[in-house]
C-alpha cells in the first residue's frame, strides 16, 4: 500500500448545516472559494476540480499532482438527506472528472 502524500488538512464542518446556503458557506470557509463562486452544485464541482490548478484562483487550497488534501468532515450524518446526498454526488462526480483526466482525486475524506 502506498502512503498518502498529504499537503493540507482542512475541516469541513457540517454540524450547523440545515439549509443550502449554510452548505455552501461551509465549502467557502473550508476551501477558500472565491467571491464569484456560484453557490450551486456545478460551481462547487468546478471549484473542487481545480484543486490541482493554482492558476484558476478557484480555491485557496491547492495540491500538486501526487498530493492530496485530507478533509475532516464533521456532522455529515446529522445533515438533511438532500444535502448529504448532494455532498456524496459531488464527490462521485469529482472522482469521475479526475479519472477522465487520468488523475487521482485530490481529496481524501475522514468522516467524524
Amino acid at each position: 500500500m502506498q502512503a498518502l502524500n498529504i499537503s493540507a488538512t482542512i475541516r469541513l464542518d457540517f454540524t450547523p448545516v440545515t439549509r443550502w446556503d449554510e452548505y455552501h458557506d461551509a465549502f467557502v470557509a473550508a476551501f477558500g472559494l472565491p467571491a464569484f463562486y456560484g453557490r450551486n452544485g456545478h460551481a462547487l464541482l468546478d471549484c473542487l476540480s481545480s484543486l490541482r490548478d493554482a492558476d484558476t484562483g478557484m480555491c485557496r487550497v491547492v495540491v500538486a499532482p501526487g498530493e492530496v488534501v485530507l478533509v475532516q468532515v464533521d456532522g455529515l450524518a446529522a445533515m438533511p438527506r438532500e444535502l448529504r446526498e448532494s455532498f456524496i454526488m459531488t464527490l462521485e462526480l469529482l472522482s469521475e472528472r479526475c479519472a477522465a483526466r487520468e488523475q487521482s482525486s485530490p481529496i481524501v475524506l475522514v468522516i467524524i
